[in-house]
């Protein structure tokens, strides 16, 4: 089992003081706050991986606050145990790949440093590795992240569908084995 932190971002612009308090209550390992008009809730979650961890934490969400959630947020800048995650490696294995001691060189450079801590761009870094190791758990991880937002997304479109769009929807999802909520 691995640590994941999934950031979720709510159906919702704000949350009420007794929804918060909830939310606490039930999940003290979740912190919310308000961006961009939107709420977005981080909770850190182990699981086998990421798309368990991030699964679960919908579900617990959902359940204690009663609001949708409508986007799982990928990570912008990771730190290197974050990366670890990511790809199925160690951190160690991420630092020696960052110093250029192992693999073929070139990793980005960081993005930022905080509290001393290396941070990167997690784009640079899943270019530089589907450049140069075609590691497969770095697209899973980036797979996981689509498939759950396409089907919150799909979850949040269809009440807004006709009865016809509805069935088209499923006759497409049946024909070509998707999965539909």
């Amino acid at each position: 089992m691995s640590e994941f932190t999934v950031t979720l971002k709510l159906a919702a612009s704000e949350l009420s003081d007794a929804q918060v308090a909830r939310l606490y209550d039930a999940l003290p390992e979740a912190t919310a706050a308000t961006r961009d008009g939107r709420v977005v809730v981080e909770i850190d979650r182990e699981a086998p991986g990421f798309a368990d961890a991030a699964v679960g934490a919908i579900l617990d969400v959902e359940r204690v606050l009663g609001v949708l959630v409508a986007e799982v947020e990928p990570e912008e800048l990771v730190f290197a145990s974050e990366i670890a995650q990511r790809t199925g490696r160690t951190k160690e294995s991420i630092s020696l790949l960052a110093e250029g001691r192992r693999g073929p060189g070139g990793f980005p450079a960081p993005a930022r440093v905080a509290g001393g801590h290396k941070l990167w761009r997690w784009q640079d870094v899943l270019a530089w590795f589907a450049a140069y190791e075609r590691d497969e758990n770095v697209q899973h991880y980036d797979a996981a992240v689509a498939a759950i937002n396409g089907l919150l997304a799909e979850r949040l479109a269809m009440p807004q569908l006709t009865a016809d769009a509805v069935e088209a929807m499923r006759r497409l999802a049946r024909e070509r084995d998707l999965v539909s909520v």
